[in-house]
């Protein structure tokens, strides 16, 4: 599982968010995330388990006087597996 940071580029400061599946059945997943330095908030996003899902929820651990931050989950497809090698030497 990939998290974004945030950052768009190597020089940009980005928010460290690590994530992990809490719980996979019946063809939903909740997706566990923790992070947000510095508030140390977390949260967890339940959605349909196939690519294309997408969900938003509240982090409200890391409220502020600015409001409440949302966090979007994607589940993108699968990263494809490299075709079997190519290198006639081998």
């Amino acid at each position: 599982m990939s998290v974004w940071d945030g950052r768009l580029d190597e020089k940009t400061w980005g928010c460290p968010v690590s994530g992990q599946i809490a719980e996979r059945a019946e063809g939903r997943i909740k997706v566990f995330l923790s992070g947000w330095s510095p508030v140390g908030a977390d949260v967890t996003v339940s959605l349909k388990d196939e690519a294309g899902s997408r969900a938003i929820a509240a982090v409200e651990q890391a409220e502020t006087e600015q409001g409440l931050p949302y966090v979007a989950v994607l589940i993108g497809p699968a990263p494809e597996k490299p075709a079997a090698g190519t290198d006639p030497k081998k």
